[in-house]
């Protein structure tokens, strides 16, 4: 980089890939940074201690199944369930937070939240399943240390 070219001299940048070098000020003191971890910065609010969502509703999967174990790539995505029998969702300990999807009962069948061992809900009303069909749940891992992940579970849920 060119030393004491006042920034109206210098030439326009191109696309920028995210993992290039800038420089910044950081308490007194000349440092690097990138376009990327600037962006962390700015979604987080200028809190470095919080979480983003990670590709939140990014894109609707259809589950026929009675049985699902959610995946690590389910994260941001709506998931419709259409069985007509109750389906058990698994929610594995090993998400890191900021996993989120959208849980739908499309069909008749409600969806019911079995936890895999270290996993726990947070919900206002000790909700674990669908309140029927059309309804529709938001799950987000709060937390996880060493697989004790805990998931918040809001919506429109129902009791045991």
């Amino acid at each position: 980089m060119a030393e004491n070219v006042p920034t109206s001299m210098l030439p326009p940048a191109a696309a920028l890939a995210g993992d290039e070098a800038f420089p910044i000020v950081q308490g007194g003191a000349s440092k690097k940074s990138t376009p990327l971890a600037l962006r962390t910065f700015a979604l987080n609010g200028g809190d470095l201690q919080r979480v983003p969502l990670r590709n939140f509703l990014a894109g609707v999967k259809v589950i026929p199944d009675t049985t699902y174990t959610l995946l690590d790539g389910d994260t941001g995505h709506m998931l419709v369930f259409t069985a007509s029998s109750q389906v058990t969702i698994t929610l594995p300990n090993s998400f890191d937070p900021g996993w989120n999807a959208a849980i739908v009962q499309a069909g008749t069948g409600r969806v019911v939240a079995s936890l895999q061992a270290g996993a726990s809900i947070l919900s206002r009303s000790s909700f674990d399943r669908t309140a029927g069909q059309g309804a529709a749940i938001s799950l987000v891992v709060l937390t996880n240390a060493g697989g004790v992940a805990q998931y918040l579970f809001q919506g429109d849920g129902a009791l045991s």
